[in-house]
């Protein structure tokens, strides 16, 4: 009932729109608990609609324009549904790369994830660039040997073993092994 609420008191008013996708995401969230899937997916495609139409611009303080696009993809993951995951991402990124520029590490993130997908649907091929755009990213705001750029590293040696370039996959793999994680023991050798 609060959700409903706060819903109907943010589409009355003026430039809300990412309060009001929150707002229908979190109470998606909770249908899809109490398995009313049907107006869960309805709630979330509309939040990634106002997230894509707001008049306010996707910023790192407003969490780069993400939730949407992450809520709609857990739940059609959820319901075992990756190949409708793809263009969710790519609404995402689009709306990304227009608000927040090409090295954000937002964009980054969503780069990961259509990697990820891609990788679950067998089209490692296709989810290279993803990962090496996604690095570079990383890299650039981060440096060389941060943890964020480890885990990318090792999405992309997934790729690359999945592709058969082993190799490569193992070379990528030790890059990834040699970023000091916190809270991670050193592994014995």
């Amino acid at each position: 009932m609060f959700y409903r609420q706060a819903i109907s008191a943010f589409e009355r008013a003026p430039d809300v729109g990412s309060w009001l996708a929150q707002d229908l995401d979190e109470l998606a969230d909770i249908y899809h608990s109490q398995a009313r899937d049907v107006e869960a997916e309805a709630l979330y495609r509309r939040a990634l609609s106002i997230r894509k139409r707001s008049q306010i611009p996707v910023t790192a303080a407003n969490g780069g324009g993400l939730s949407s696009p992450f809520a709609l993809q857990n739940f059609l993951r959820d319901q075992g549904r990756l190949n409708e995951i793809e263009p969710v991402y790519q609404q995402a990124l689009a709306i990304q790369e227009k608000y927040l520029g090409p090295n954000d590490y937002f964009l980054s993130q969503t780069l990961q994830e259509l990697a990820r997908v891609y990788r679950e649907e067998g089209k490692s091929e296709a989810a290279l660039p993803l990962c090496q755009r996604a690095l570079k990213i990383a890299e650039h705001n981060f440096g060389e040997e941060d943890p964020r750029v480890a885990f990318i590293l090792n999405e992309y040696a997934q790729n690359l073993q999945e592709l058969g370039r082993t190799r490569e996959a193992s070379a990528v793999r030790a890059r990834a092994e040699r970023i000091p994680i916190p809270n991670q023991k050193p592994s014995q050798k």
